[in-house]
């Protein structure tokens, strides 16, 4: 709870609450709390990069699921310390139980650069990270939908998410469940289904599918 309450304060903008942050942390982290050195680097991460990158190297091992995934972004970018991508990825890869450093491994794929261009493994691996990261799960459906030949082998945990995403009304989540059932994805292509949905969002106020639901309504 502590390290969690100094993380909350780290983040404030009022420079006393962030000081008491900052503090917590540091207590936290030389009391070997688990978790207050990831944070706290994270914290100091722009104004002491130097110091950040040392303390999650300190935390990687005891904590693999939250601390190599911004060690491993400083790694790539050469923040406080020389650019080690390889070993960035490498270390990515052998965390087997971590979704966030599974969803990292996506980008990359995706990205092309530092791993071979694959978008069928990009989609399955920011799909392990989709179950905790919405962000994740939007940019799954919109993959899915730009990419008709790939596949997922959970559509029905997939679309009924993204149902549920666009019945709360989560930004971007309509558009990119309209985008997907409109696709040539054969798992998920449903046009009446989209048309209903673009009904909807017409009428939640989005004048930006008026010439989709016009299109609709003549065919």
């Amino acid at each position: 709870m502590l390290v969690t309450l100094g993380r909350l304060l780290a983040t404030s903008d009022k420079p006393d609450e962030r000081a008491r942050g900052l503090d917590i942390l540091e207590r936290t982290a030389q009391a070997g709390v688990f978790g207050a050195k990831r944070e706290l680097a994270i914290a100091i991460r722009k104004d002491n990069p130097v110091r950040a990158r040392e303390l999650l190297e300190e935390a990687r091992r005891p904590d693999p699921g939250g601390a190599i995934v911004p060690l491993a972004e400083m790694l790539i970018a050469g923040e406080g310390g020389p650019a080690h991508p390889k070993r960035a990825v490498s270390l990515l890869k052998g965390v087997s139980d971590s979704w966030m450093a599974k969803g990292m491994l996506g980008q990359l794929t995706l990205e092309g650069k530092l791993l071979p261009r694959d978008i069928q493994e990009a989609v399955n691996l920011i799909d392990r990270a989709s179950t905790w990261d919405f962000d994740a799960r939007t940019q799954v459906i919109r993959l899915l939908a730009e990419n008709p030949q790939t596949r997922i082998s959970h559509p029905e945990i997939t679309l009924y998410a993204a149902v549920e995403a666009a019945e709360l009304d989560e930004p971007g989540a309509m558009k990119a469940l309209i985008e997907l059932k409109l696709s040539a994805n054969a798992q998920f292509q449903d046009r009446p289904g989209a048309c209903k949905l673009i009904e909807t969002a017409v009428s939640r106020g989005d004048q930006t599918m008026a010439q989709r639901l016009a299109d609709c309504r003549a065919n």
